[in-house]
């Protein structure tokens, strides 16, 4: 469900809390099981992509095209 509508007006339907925290918690587990030596990229990766994204499905790809290259800043 995208949107609700009453009298003309859009209501935005967004997900319940509890499926944004179940999602980010899977995120901090699939990255730090890759990039766990960088806790500070993968905690903002998470954040980032689950303020954006539904699923899962591609967010190792997504740290590593965005979030890989600034680990030499924490070493």
């Amino acid at each position: 469900m995208k949107g609700l509508t009453t009298g003309g007006n859009v209501i935005e339907y967004t997900e319940p809390a509890s499926d944004k925290m179940k999602q980010r918690a899977d995120a901090l587990k699939i990255l730090m099981a890759q990039f766990g030596s960088w806790p500070h990229l993968v905690s903002q990766c998470a954040d980032e992509w689950c303020s954006k994204q539904a699923t899962n499905n591609g967010l190792v790809n997504y740290y590593k095209a965005y979030y890989s290259k600034h680990q030499n800043d924490y070493d």
